[in-house]
């Protein structure tokens, strides 16, 4: 209903999202140097938290525009968001998991930013494939957030 384009609509709210999500990390990044953690941040490391940010308030927009209910919403938490969160490298490393499961992980955009963020917070470097990676998983759910936008108006 609003005089605003489905591109408008959702950039917004996926800025939105990215704000919240950088106050969070922040605030976890506050707590992290004050219960002692030595991280080599640089540009680099907001950069991927930026676009992690991002990419996941994407996900959230698409998520939310074609999810019906709450309690589906809760599925998908349920059932997307809290394996992700425990098997893409957020708690423990990965490495160890069988064959097919570990590829399949290797694609999730979780895992490339815990990678990523890993190896710039030990110095190491950036990692141009994970960066890649989540430039990829962000552009397309934006762009797959305008198009269900677009078929819900």
């Amino acid at each position: 209903m609003a005089p605003i384009s489905a591109v408008a609509f959702v950039l917004g709210k996926v800025l939105a999202g990215t704000v919240r999500g950088l106050v969070a990390s922040l605030i976890i990044l506050a707590l992290a140097f004050v219960f002692g953690a030595h991280l080599a941040v640089n540009g680099w490391f907001f950069l991927v938290i930026i676009l992690t940010c991002f990419l996941f308030a994407s996900l959230g927009v698409v998520a939310a525009m074609t999810i019906n209910s709450h309690e589906d919403m809760a599925n998908f938490s349920t059932f997307v968001i809290l394996p992700m969160s425990f098997l893409c490298g957020t708690f423990f490393s990965p490495d160890r998991l069988p064959g097919a499961v570990a590829y399949i992980i290797e694609v999730l955009p979780l895992t490339h930013s815990s990678h990523a963020l890993r190896a710039l917070a030990r110095g190491d470097g950036l990692l141009p494939v994970s960066l890649a990676v989540l430039v990829g998983y962000a552009a397309v759910l934006f762009v797959a957030g305008v198009m269900v936008v677009k078929r819900v108006r």
